[in-house]
């Protein structure tokens, strides 16, 4: 979200800067193009709060180095060149094995356990459920299976995000989708926060809606939208547009998608 905030606003880097770490999400290789234009040197990481570290962070090298370009985006600069984010160099304090796809990982930074939580039955009251909780610890020499998809090679990490939903029997990978979105949105520097939500329809299996906050820009993004069903193939195409006050988030500042749902009243 930062790095999309200072893509969207044109603001340089510093030049004292020497890398800037980025995690949280996947950085988009649009964002992470934009940003070298303005002379961001990014270093893409994977972390988890479980292991309270980063687990694989890319490599200072000249792959992520700012390009030498001028510093301030026009709307007509392609994004058709873009240069895909660095691998993920493994860290030396953790191991990770792949198991069917997902990554499970093994390091001393891990938790050392977990305090169950009861989920109390819609109705009941709480009086009941009110007992002692017994602190769990986790085996040092156990596998932490982090529910993340991806692949090790040569003490590399590569992260497999594109997540797929069908629409009258066709596959669609949302990424691709979000890409083009985004890539429009800072093309264009509509203000507020934008998200393709697959909806479920019960003919097509889903539909694509565009939810934003920014009703303010609703003329601006009509226009976005044109753009985008002409940029993609018809079952592709956004159906419907929604706003909303302000975005539903996790605990860990995240867009909840389910929450969004739920908020449009949307059975998911």
């Amino acid at each position: 979200a930062q790095v999309y905030d200072l893509v969207k606003c044109g603001l340089p880097c510093p030049p004292f800067l020497r890398a800037v770490i980025v995690g949280g999400e996947h950085l988009s290789p649009t964002l992470y193009h934009l940003a070298q234009k303005l002379k961001w040197p990014l270093l893409p990481s994977y972390g988890l709060t479980e292991a309270c570290s980063q687990v694989a962070t890319a490599k200072l090298s000249k792959k992520n180095q700012p390009l030498v370009s001028n510093t301030t985006l026009k709307a007509s600069d392609s994004l058709n060149d873009e240069s895909a984010p660095p691998p993920l160099k493994i860290l030396p304090h953790v191991e990770i094995k792949i198991v069917k796809g997902e990554i499970a990982i093994r390091s001393q930074s891990l938790f050392t356990g977990f305090l169950p939580l009861d989920k109390q039955a819609p109705g009941k009251s709480s009086s009941k459920t009110n007992k002692p909780k017994t602190f769990q610890y986790r085996k040092k020499s156990d596998w932490y299976f982090t529910k993340d998809k991806g692949e090790v090679k040569k003490g590399f990490l590569a992260l497999h995000h594109a997540g797929q939903i069908k629409i009258l029997g066709e596959k669609i990978p949302l990424q691709n989708l979000e890409e083009t979105l985004l890539r429009l949105t800072l093309k264009h520097r509509l203000p507020g926060h934008y998200l393709l939500l697959p909806i479920p329809h019960a003919r097509q299996g889903f539909k694509i809606a565009l939810v934003s906050d920014s009703f303010s820009a609703r003329h601006k993004i009509e226009a976005i939208i044109k753009d985008f069903n002409s940029l993609v193939s018809p079952y592709e195409k956004i159906q419907q547009l929604y706003f909303v006050p302000r975005m539903p988030l996790t605990g860990i500042s995240k867009i909840s998608r389910k929450a969004l749902l739920k908020q449009l009243l949307i059975d998911s």
